[in-house]
């Protein structure tokens, strides 16, 4: 008896550990696209990146990397290019957590980028998945002859960096 009671509240207490856990999941979501849907919230935002294969939708803002990065925000890193300008790469950093950016391990060559910034539409097209050692800062360089996006995480080992390159494909 007192094994079956024990094993029913082992039971309970895993299934109520994982609602939780959707439920955490549920209402940041919900909580991105109310900011997202709100044009008075969005000013303290750069605009938006979402990821069609995964109904993905992640708050891009410029500031202090740090605070911007803890606040589970993808981080626009100041390296002199913006989305509206003609040619650049365009660099986004963020943590590799369920929050910003764990799903880009699962991307692949040919997925589909797109920026949404003040009610402009940026899109590109995935050509290059690499991994850089943490120490490789080439890939931050603003100095292309296209306007292109890059994706930055750290890896789990935090030695390397998840690296994923688009190239603009329309306005």
């Amino acid at each position: 008896m007192l094994k079956k009671l024990f094993k029913l509240i082992l039971l309970i207490s895993i299934i109520t550990s994982f609602t939780l856990y959707i439920n955490e999941d549920i209402d940041y979501n919900k909580n991105v696209d109310n900011i997202i849907e709100s044009k008075i919230k969005m000013k303290d935002y750069d605009g938006y990146l979402y990821i069609p294969k995964f109904s993905y939708k992640g708050l891009i803002k410029s500031g202090k990397d740090k605070e911007v990065l803890d606040s589970n925000n993808i981080l626009h890193f100041n390296n002199g290019c913006n989305l509206n300008d003609e040619y650049g790469n365009i660099v986004l950093a963020g943590h590799n957590n369920k929050y910003v950016f764990s799903i880009l391990y699962k991307l692949s060559i040919g997925d589909d980028l797109i920026v949404y910034e003040n009610s402009k539409e940026y899109k590109f097209k995935i050509y290059k998945i690499i991994t850089v050692n943490i120490e490789d800062t080439y890939i931050l360089n603003n100095v292309v002859s296209n306007k292109m996006i890059t994706l930055i995480t750290c890896t789990k080992d935090n030695q390397n960096r998840l690296v994923v390159i688009g190239e603009f494909v329309s306005p």
